[in-house]
């Protein structure tokens, strides 16, 4: 530990040897004082700053540290967002100092900046740098070392602003920086030790990203204020930051009423136990206890406590939550107010690796948890993840999960047993834990849990658990007793006749559409299970050769009323009917993801989905050998792809081409910020894309006559529906920044977001999620998907960007932008903004610089409502549009594909240019795949076994034969038939059938045998529309059969809508 000696200027270090910041080191010169001091580092070392890779340092006078020559003071108040050419610099105090080795009131100043660097810094000290970085911060990959250090001191220098104000004698300050590496991480340590000067506005401390990428403020004026004699970590005066990402993390700790909290990981599961360590409010170090206390949510049921690390870091263990997306955390010290705040990312359970779970084996018949007869069952457990302690216990407990009108509730059903957590597995007799009572009957789904005793032994969990789990193995003794040995065929048979009683929200759901390749593409409405959405910028390439192939795990992400839509395909990528197999795409009465708010009863990401949905699937089809399983596949049959209305694409590519909603290519010639695309949404929320053409800015595109084409290198999204406004910016990173980890930054709100590990891929926010879509771990693919089936994917296609824009149907008719106006014409594509030229255009009949002033430039987006935070303001005479091409030879490979041939003759570039064509031939594979798809529908033969599931027009199906009972009808075989240019039906008319005793039959006779019995009479039915049938089963369940003889008249008939009965 470190610590201030009050009678020194340095700071002791009790680990090491030698102090840390010593007032000494080489002198900046008077020469210097308008270049800065340059330093190079070693060879070997780069210096990582804000996400951008250096080589060289420069020392200023005015309180800072550069990254480019001639770094000085400005009277200009530094904010978030700034111009293109600002500079990028590490400011303890930035301020304008009065210049080195000049004279003051007559006499030689006496300021002076020292520094010292590379092997002037001793390794002893080095070591403590270390230390302190290790004891201050969380979240760090790995045990930092640093390799190299530049400190400088900033020995009792005055303002220049205060000797223009004649000041005798003039107030000094005394300061210094450190700034570490090993070449990877990078941190800054801010040292005050004398700080006398009077502040003025333009006086500030942070970091500047440079290139107008932002900049973050260190201590605001306030603190900067009595920066010497307040607290920023273990030592007074003393400030720690981590700096080589884009993102600023403050290190050591504060003792202000209200901070930032900082938390590692930044992403939780949902099912909690994950630890966090954290960094926030500075506790005392000789305190003999401190209490540790982490709110989740601002929901005091969500309270976890921790414990103290060290004076500036504390851990905490993630609670059990029902929500998914960005959740508070705040801490609170001894029992006070809680004073430090920070968001936590928790993802659906899905999303948390199986490595991080606990392992349930299937150990052979008898031994697996989703059976209902069991002997014995075993789970597994990776130790490493709960502690390295190898006598720590853990409590192994199984966990029930139940929902109903009264909330969500979480229980311990049973305890299993406590073992050594270095065991690893357990395994018990399942006679051991039977249920007893009445949560044999509410719990039917669960959690294993495995829970160290001793959270101050734990390691990366205090907690795993398992997936959910259908709670058979544990309710089967119980539910025999009760029910007899088929208890889970007359559970799903109760599920059947409840279930039906509202049906409504089927007519929410939406649609699956007709073929896999659709379902793929339409990235605003489906993905793959809580993985992540195709990069449809680039092909699809999906594997269906096998016989059994089928793709059933793609859901809809537009949920209403919270129920979702699960699709699924056979080989030849048809969707596949749940009456045609019990392998088909269901409708689900809660959607997987679950829906906001979250943590309400049907609302609970996969939680409900289970309650509802999956098992009642085991209770029908798995736990019954698929006896009972048409009734599931009944209430939950497929929605016919007949309703499916695909979205339609538009494209920004290569060199600055774009491909409108209607089909029309364009190319921009011209930078600058520009309108892509506006809109308004059904829910009224307002859509703009924004897009930034820049000239080409890598080496390898720009040909030999210089840019004479222009690309895309961002594109800002905003929201704004009421008064909520959010905004997301996916930037091209560029060749001076370090690209070695991802290609693409990433800011929501103007606040850089990382997606660097899988669970975090996803992340949502109140107006739209933002997907990592790139599993090459690259970061080169991101997709933004909005309400109603808006989808906008940005990737880095060889450095440049390019926008795939997916709108569905309801925006027809309502976008305006480059990307045309989306009215199903594409001839009038190519209007301005005020849409006063009105005469059809042929683009090949005017040159680019005029094409450009009309139809282009109107499209320039003005600096007051730009999405983009630096705003690049577009010419209207860009020399780039009046350019001469370089003449080349055609490329042979581009096949007259003009994108490509164009963009070969700006770059000469072999390469790119077929990149270009690849997306020009994408654009129009997208449109074809989501060109709607004519069909006949489900032919809607129940039970019965056909030759193929290809519905579409054209197509002919033979009826072999049927799984449950006899085939009968004249017509064996059916066409999907044209009736005219829009429609189509079977032909000829179904008439085959099989004969079989339907639930809705066997409904019927259970219900007579019941009423025969209690009338004593033979029972004859009149039944007008035989679908009723199942309104009268339901009031069968509720006792409502007249069973009171009050309830018959003289003639014993019982009306219930259109259904009489008639005892004789």
């Amino acid at each position: 530990m470190y610590f201030v000696d009050a009678n020194t200027t340095s700071i002791a270090v009790s680990k090491g040897e030698g102090e840390i910041f010593p007032q000494t080191g080489q002198h900046v010169t008077r020469n210097e004082d308008n270049t800065n001091h340059e330093v190079t580092l070693p060879s070997k070392i780069k210096f990582p700053f804000m996400g951008t890779i250096y080589k060289k340092l420069y020392v200023s006078k005015d309180g800072l540290v550069g990254f480019t020559p001639g770094t000085l003071h400005q009277t200009e108040i530094f904010t978030d967002t700034l111009t293109q050419g600002d500079p990028a610099f590490v400011a303890p105090y930035y301020f304008p100092a009065q210049d080195i080795g000049s004279n003051l009131n007559g006499k030689p100043y006496t300021g002076q900046v020292l520094y010292r660097e590379g092997s002037d810094v001793p390794l002893g000290e080095l070591s403590n740098y270390s230390s302190i970085i290790q004891e201050s911060m969380v979240g760090l990959e790995y045990q930092f070392e640093a390799l190299y250090a530049l400190v400088v001191t900033w020995k009792e220098v005055i303002s220049k602003k205060n000797v223009l104000d004649s000041c005798n004698p003039c107030k000094n300050n005394t300061f210094q920086l450190a700034m570490l590496t090993d070449g990877t991480l990078s941190f800054a340590i801010f040292n005050y030790v004398k700080m006398d000067i009077v502040m003025d506005k333009f006086t500030q401390s942070g970091f500047n990203a440079g290139e107008g990428r932002g900049y973050t403020t260190a201590l605001n004026a306030d603190k900067l204020k009595y920066n010497w004699n307040t607290y920023g970590s273990g030592s007074k005066g003393m400030y720690i930051f981590r700096i080589d990402r884009e993102k600023i993390q403050y290190g050591g700790c504060s003792t202000e009423t209200r901070g930032v909290l900082n938390i590692y990981p930044t992403f939780a599961g949902m099912l909690g136990g994950r630890m966090l360590d954290i960094s926030g409010p500075c506790m005392q170090l000789n305190e003999l206890s401190t209490h540790v206390k982490c709110r989740f949510g601002e929901d005091n049921n969500l309270v976890t406590y921790g414990y103290k690390i060290n004076s500036m870091k504390a851990r905490c263990s993630v609670p059990r939550m029902s929500v998914r997306g960005w959740v508070s955390v705040e801490m609170s010290v001894n029992n006070r107010q809680y004073s430090h705040k920070t968001k936590i990312l928790i993802v659906h359970p899905v999303r948390v690796s199986k490595g991080e779970k606990l392992h349930l084996p299937y150990m052979g018949k008898g031994q697996g948890w989703n059976e209902t007869r069991t002997t014995q069952l075993t789970l597994q457990w990776n130790s490493s993840l709960l502690t390295d302690n190898e006598n720590a216990n853990v409590n192994i407990s199984l966990m029930g999960y139940k929902e109903n009108n009264n909330g969500i509730t979480w229980a311990n059903l049973r305890s299993i047993g406590t073992v050594r957590a270095s065991a690893g597995q357990l395994t018990f007799q399942t006679n051991d834990i039977n249920c007893i009572g009445p949560v044999c009957d509410e719990y039917e789904i669960g959690i294993v849990m495995a829970e160290l005793q001793d959270i101050k032994q734990a390691k990366f969990y205090r907690f795993i658990v398992s997936k959910v789990i259908a709670l058979g193995f544990f309710v089967n003794n119980a539910m025999v007793m009760n029910l007899g040995d088929n208890w889970p065929s007359q559970k799903c048979k109760t599920w059947y006749d409840q279930d039906r009683q509202d049906t409504s929200w089927l007519n929410k759901v939406v649609r699956c559409p007709c073929t896999l390749v659709q379902a793929l593409s339409d990235i605003g409405n489906f993905l793959l299970i809580l993985d992540v959405t195709f990069m449809i910028i680039e092909p699809v390439n999906v594997d269906t050769t096998r016989d059994l192939f089928i793709v059933c795990d793609l859901l809809n992400l537009r949920i209403q009323t919270g129920a979702g839509n699960q699709c699924c395909y056979d080989a030849g990528g048809n969707l596949r009917y749940s009456s045609d197999s019990f392998q088909g795409s269901t409708p689900d009465r809660s959607h997987a993801g679950g829906a906001y708010p979250y943590g309400k009863t049907g609302l609970v990401p996969d939680m409900s989905h289970w309650v509802r949905d999956v098992v009642t699937f085991y209770q029908c089809c798995l736990w019954n050998e698929n006896r009972d399983c048409d009734y599931y596949m009944d209430q939950r049959s497929t929605r016919d792809c007949k309703g499916y209305n695909p979205p339609t694409p538009a494209m920004v590519f290569g060199q600055g081409h774009i491909e409108t909603f209607d089909g029309i290519h364009q190319r921009m010639c011209g930078h600058g910020d520009f309108l892509l695309m506006n809109t308004t949404l059904p829910d009224t929320s307002v859509v703009t894309v924004q897009g930034r053409f820049y000239e080409n800015v890598f080496p390898k595109i720009v040909g030999e006559r210089g840019n004479t084409s222009v690309m895309l290198t961002n594109v800002g999204i905003r929201v704004v529906r009421g008064s909520t406004t959010e905004t997301v910016e996916i930037r091209l990173k560029l060749p001076t920044a370090d690209r070695s980890g991802r290609y693409l930054d990433v800011l929501v709100n103007q606040q850089y977001r990382f997606f660097d590990n899988k669970p975090s891929y996803w992340q949502d926010f109140k107006s739209f999620m933002v997907v990592n879509t790139d599993e090459t771990g690259m970061g080169s693919n991101f997709t933004v998907i909005l309400k109603d089936g808006l989808a906008i994917q940005v990737a880095d296609c060889d450095r440049t960007l390019c926008v795939v824009v997916i709108a569905p149907p309801s925006l027809q008719g309502k976008v305006q932008g480059l990307l045309g106006n989306f009215n199903g014409n594409a001839t009038d594509d190519l209007l301005n903004v005020n849409y006063t030229v009105t005469a059809q255009i042929d683009n090949n009949s005017l040159d680019d610089l005029t094409l450009y002033q009309m139809f282009k430039y109107p499209w320039a987006a003005q600096k007051k409502d730009s999405v983009l935070p630096m705003y690049v303001d577009p010419s209207y005479d860009p020399p780039i549009c009046s350019v001469e091409q370089p003449k080349r030879l055609a490329l042979q490979e581009c096949n007259n594909n003009k994108p490509c041939m164009f963009d070969y003759r700006a770059t000469g570039d072999r390469e790119i240019a077929m990149k270009t064509k690849s997306k020009s031939m994408r654009i129009n594979e997208l449109r074809r795949f989501l060109s709607p798809v004519r069909t006949c529908g489900l032919l809607d033969i129940p039970r019965s076994v056909k030759s193929n599931t290809n519905y579409k027009l054209g197509q002919t199906v033979t009826i072999k034969s049927c799984r449950l009972g006899n085939l009968q009808g004249d017509d064996k075989s059916y066409r999907c038939s044209a009736t005219s240019e829009t429609s189509q039906t079977w032909s000829p008319s179904v008439n085959a059938k099989c004969s079989v005793m339907t639930p809705v039959k066997e409904n019927i006779d259970r219900l007579l045998t019941r009423l025969q019995m209690e009338t004593m009479s033979t029972v004859q039915i009149t039944v007008d529309h035989t679908t009723q049938l199942e309104y009268l089963l339901m009031r069968e369940r509720s006792n409502e059969l007249g069973r009171n003889t009050a309830d018959r008249d003289s003639n014993k008939h019982y009306v219930f809508g259109v259904l009489m009965f008639r005892a004789d």
